[in-house]
């Protein structure tokens, strides 16, 4: 588990290097201003579970998601009822580019943004063309 913020709401967030996408649980999505019930025409579908049962879910654009370092501006993500501890299951859909690293020795898990691309020099001006 490790902390995260979504809309300015503190979540507990599993991270799950297993899930494909993350899913935040109904009642706290609710809780950070996502509405009840799906809305006319927002994408469903249906997520597995590890029990090999499926639950319906529908996609919902939030304000902001904040992953550690990592600030993710309207991150589209699924709701459905995890029916569980965690607020949300960070799956790779938005830690994928991270580096993780958990260590066992103190119990911790750690965060760090996708590394950026090289910084590129600029090119030198080209001198103007003699006439």
């Amino acid at each position: 588990m490790i902390e995260a913020r979504l809309d300015g709401r503190p979540a507990h967030a599993l991270v799950d290097t297993g899930a494909t996408t993350t899913v935040v649980d109904q009642s706290f999505a609710v809780s950070a201003g996502a509405p009840a019930e799906p809305p006319d025409g927002a994408p469903r579908g249906t997520t597995g579970t590890m029990s090999e049962a499926t639950l319906p879910m529908w996609l919902h654009r939030f304000g902001v998601l904040e992953i550690g370092p990592v600030r993710i501006v309207q991150p589209e993500l699924w709701i459905t009822d995890l029916g569980m501890a965690a607020d949300m299951i960070l799956g790779l859909s938005h830690i994928g580019r991270m580096r993780i690293w958990i260590s066992n020795g103190s119990d911790m898990v750690y965060l760090a943004a996708p590394p950026r691309p090289p910084a590129q020099a600029p090119r030198p001006a080209r001198p103007p063309p003699r006439s």
